[in-house]
C-alpha cells in the first residue's frame, strides 16, 4: 500500500506551530513581570520538555503501513 504524505505533512506543520505557539505564549506570561520564580520555572521546563517531544514525536516516528484493507 502506498500513502501519500501530504496529510502528514500538514498535520505536523500544525502541531510543530501550535506547540511553539503555547511555549512562546508560557514564556511570555512569565516574562511579563521582569522576573521568574518558582512556579514559573517548572512550567517553563514543562512546556519545553513537551515542546521537544512533541516536534521530535511528529518529525521523527515513521508512519507504518498496519495491515491491508483487501479481503
Amino acid at each position: 500500500m502506498v500513502f501519500s504524505k501530504a496529510k502528514t505533512v500538514v498535520a505536523s506543520i500544525g502541531a510543530s506551530l501550535t506547540a511553539i505557539t503555547v511555549a512562546i505564549g508560557v514564556l511570555s506570561g512569565a516574562l511579563a513581570d521582569n522576573t521568574v520564580d518558582g512556579g514559573e520555572v517548572a512550567t517553563l521546563i514543562a512546556t519545553a520538555v513537551t515542546l521537544v517531544g512533541t516536534i521530535y514525536g511528529v518529525w521523527r516516528v515513521p508512519n507504518k503501513v498496519v495491515g491491508s484493507v483487501d479481503k
